[in-house]
């Protein structure tokens, strides 16, 4: 047990993002997350010894990390309502943006003309369910973004003209529909 009061200091700020279900990516350029994911890289064994200990498990993905744990069926059924809306969000960005990968940015002002030319992606990101009670097709996008940046997947990295940076756990998204694609 003496292993674990070595902590890094930050051990708590990590479980607290971490147990909230929010990723810790690699490439994310956002204040202290940034630093978290080294720290966790560099002592990645205590830590997964010391999560496994309290009842989380410590994944990593390419770049990212994250928690997962035994969930209830409601818990499950939870996170297939949210996996529900990243489909949906996902398949709005790859309309918008067909090459759209980790490390890419996503210009909001950019993409005005691809809303405004495309009828079938404007109707869909219209019957997007977002909360926010916006109107407009770019500031239903810019939503939209907002929600993944909650979720960990993006990072504003400019407010004016408003831009995202994709991250590394944007991965997890991939991986999630290849393996439902896989199982069709």
């Amino acid at each position: 047990m003496d292993a674990f009061l070595s902590l890094p200091p930050q051990s708590a700020e990590i479980f607290e993002r971490l147990s909230k279900g929010l990723f810790i990516s690699h490439n994310n350029p956002s204040g202290p997350t940034q630093n978290y994911f080294e720290l966790i890289q560099k002592h990645e064994e205590t830590y997964t010894a010391y999560f496994k200990l309290i009842g989380f498990q410590l994944e990593k993905g390419k770049g990212y990390y994250y928690f997962s744990k035994p969930e209830t069926k409601s818990q499950i059924e939870d996170k297939l309502e949210k996996l529900y809306r990243y489909l949906d969000s996902l398949e709005i960005l790859y309309m918008l943006l067909p090459e759209l990968g980790v490390g890419d940015s996503i210009v909001i002002p950019e993409l005005t003309s691809k809303l405004d030319t495309d009828p079938v992606l404007k109707q869909k990101l219209m019957k997007l369910p977002l909360k926010g009670g916006v109107d407009a097709p770019l500031e239903r996008l810019s939503l939209l973004c907002k929600n993944l940046e909650k979720e960990s997947f993006l990072s504003m990295t400019q407010e004016n003209p408003e831009q995202y940076l994709v991250l590394d756990a944007f991965l997890y998204l991939i991986q999630l529909i290849k393996r439902i694609d896989a199982h069709r």
